[in-house]
């Protein structure tokens, strides 16, 4: 409501955040729950009433929100990595008997680092390899990484055609529209205020953050739609496009690359974060993705 009468959000934060602590909430819930009110452009006020800073609203309003509605998301401090990543990762997002495929990271022929084919395995059979070798980073010999596919295969499979559960779609944005790298903690507030099921979140051990987003489209048509609220929802932080393809590849946590001649381990940051599921999101969030508005006795 106080978005709705022309507030800004720097001024609701300031105004709501002191409250949240004394009533028992974290900053970062306080911060993200603002955030996202905030997010959405505003309704029209109760009963024709007034607004403090225009009395202007648009007559119609697009299902989802556009860049220019949105302010900049609050950075929140990115939590320390979870232990035993690669095992986290594979026990949230996976069923035991889904294949999951985990590609070693090779260079072409100008030095750049792309994926090898991968191996696919059932997650059963992941977890009895990862614990016989200590670690996942033990199975493969690369020293420029290793990645991991967000969604089940066939297989052997590689391609979209493969894919056998249309789960999730990767979330990356790490330069701003100057092209200067956008920090990871503000990357991360975006990711959190979005209010989106986010299965997990992935340190890549260099300028990004990865979030698998969890769609649970019941067939590719679907997922296309689901995939493209998702970019509507975070207009304006460009994310990598390339990146709407159900076989994608994310960085695999607990693995290892070199960047600037320096070992980093990529590691696991956060799990099921955000609304229980798609529809709980979607359901919320539209039109406007705020309850109806209660008048007051």
């Amino acid at each position: 409501q106080l978005r709705d009468a022309g507030m800004p959000a720097e001024q609701a934060h300031t105004m709501l955040i002191t409250r949240a602590l004394s009533d028992g909430l974290s900053a970062g819930e306080a911060s993200q729950t603002i955030s996202s009110a905030f997010a959405h452009p505003a309704r029209e006020p109760l009963g024709g009433g007034h607004a403090a800073a225009s009395n202007h609203r648009p007559s119609a309003r697009p299902s989802h929100p556009q860049a220019a509605d949105k302010p900049r998301p609050q950075p929140i401090p990115v939590p320390p990595p979870v232990e035993g990543g690669f095992t986290k990762v594979l026990e949230t997002c996976f069923k035991p008997e889904e294949h999951v495929s985990i590609a070693p990271a090779t260079e072409d022929e100008d030095g750049g680092i792309i994926p090898k084919r991968g191996v696919s395995l059932s997650v059963r059979d992941w977890l009895k390899k990862v614990q016989q070798k200590g670690g996942i980073e033990r199975c493969f010999s690369t020293p420029l990484g290793l990645f991991i596919r967000v969604n089940t295969m066939n297989p052997g499979g590689t391609r979209n055609e493969d894919v056998t559960s249309f789960r999730h779609v990767l979330v990356e944005f790490d330069r701003d529209d100057k092209g200067q790298p956008i920090p990871k903690e503000d990357q991360y507030g975006a990711i959190v205020a979005s209010g989106l099921p986010v299965s997990a979140v992935i340190d890549s051990a260099n300028k990004s953050l990865h979030a698998w987003v969890r769609v649970d489209a019941p067939d590719a048509a679907e997922y296309r739609r689901r995939v493209d609220i998702v970019w509507d929802w975070f207009g304006g932080l460009f994310l990598d496009r390339q990146n709407k393809n159900p076989s994608r590849l994310s960085r695999c946590p607990d693995g290892f690359r070199t960047v600037d001649g320096e070992k980093r381990q990529q590691r696991l940051l956060a799990v099921n974060l955000g609304a229980a599921g798609w529809s709980e999101w979607e359901v919320s969030n539209a039109p406007d993705g705020l309850p109806k508005i209660i008048p007051g006795n």
